[in-house]
């Protein structure tokens, strides 16, 4: 009888940075216990026996460990990477050598037990290095529900921003509140507490992107979080690309973004309807249990 498979998520390759990659260490860590596995969380302790799971970029002296020493990983993708091995969301976020870091990060790919992309456009340039990569498929888990629930007549923040107050952001941010009322802007890093808190007071979560190169694309855990904490989302979407989560989100192009704002709050009712609408369709069609059973299957255990 063949052994189940234990993981084992770390996030060494962060630093010391412990918020950063929390939302998605609580989503994965979901997901696979879901599915029926064993799932652990680590900090900077590896063991033979288990898949060590790592979201992005890995240090070169990393690698090296891993490999020497015959630990298996798998490799969580969460940027863009094209087909051609441009890599990440633009040049100026790569200083201007998107092509080198994608060279750099083949050897990552290579040596990988299992690649996990959160977005299609990366499939292509990791399955040519990889033969065992798969597209994760978020969705609802009840590990995953808010900690301390806030009923919605309850909610004492009327919209709330996350994520850098990056330059563009703010100048959206300012022309929201200009046009239909303040936004609540958490800061960032947030602990996850105090994420948690504000994500649980809050009825419309307004989600303006970092930067222009980020508008073709759904950051999917974000678009989870808001589900299951019963938020409405308002993001950018631009006219190219399309995502399998875009129908559990009020999605308007950049010019009419603040517009569609302003509507969804002048109809606190239809807010109401719509997140309970979209908690159960969640909860419904898109549990994560198969969804990583089946990608489990198809990536580690073949």
């Amino acid at each position: 009888m063949a052994i189940s498979p234990e993981f084992e998520i770390s996030t060494v390759n962060f630093g010391g940075d412990t918020t950063a990659p929390q939302d998605l260490v609580d989503l994965f860590m979901a997901g696979i216990a879901d599915a029926g596995h064993v799932v652990r969380f680590s900090q900077n302790r590896f063991y033979p026996n288990r898949f060590h799971l790592f979201i992005d970029r890995l240090q070169p002296e990393l690698l090296d460990y891993l490999i020497a020493n015959g630990i298996p990983y798998g490799l969580v993708v969460t940027e863009e990477i094209a087909d051609d091995g441009a890599f990440g969301w633009s040049g100026f976020e790569n200083g201007g050598m998107p092509y080198k870091i994608g060279r750099d990060y083949v050897a990552q790919i290579e040596n990988a037990s299992f690649v996990w992309c959160l977005l299609e456009t990366s499939i292509a340039f990791c399955g040519r290095h990889n033969a065992r990569t798969g597209r994760v498929a978020f969705g609802f888990s009840e590990r995953l529900m808010p900690r301390y629930p806030v009923d919605w007549d309850g909610r004492d923040i009327p919209m709330i921003a996350t994520g850098p107050l990056t330059e563009r952001r703010a100048e959206i941010l300012k022309r929201i509140e200009g046009r239909v009322g303040v936004v609540q802007h958490v800061g960032h890093p947030l602990a996850g507490w105090c994420r948690d808190n504000y994500l649980s007071r809050a009825r419309l979560h307004v989600a303006p992107h970092r930067t222009d190169a980020h508008i073709r694309f759904v950051n999917p855990q974000r678009v989870v979080q808001s589900v299951l904490y019963k938020v409405a989302l308002a993001i950018e979407r631009g006219e190219a690309g399309s995502h399998d989560l875009i129908d559990y989100c009020n999605a308007f192009a950049p010019a009419d973004f603040v517009d569609g704002v302003w509507a969804m709050m002048a109809d606190p009712e239809g807010l109401r309807v719509q997140v309970e609408t979209n908690f159960t369709r969640l909860a419904d069609e898109r549990r994560m249990a198969p969804a990583f059973r089946d990608l489990i299957e198809r990536t580690v255990l073949c």
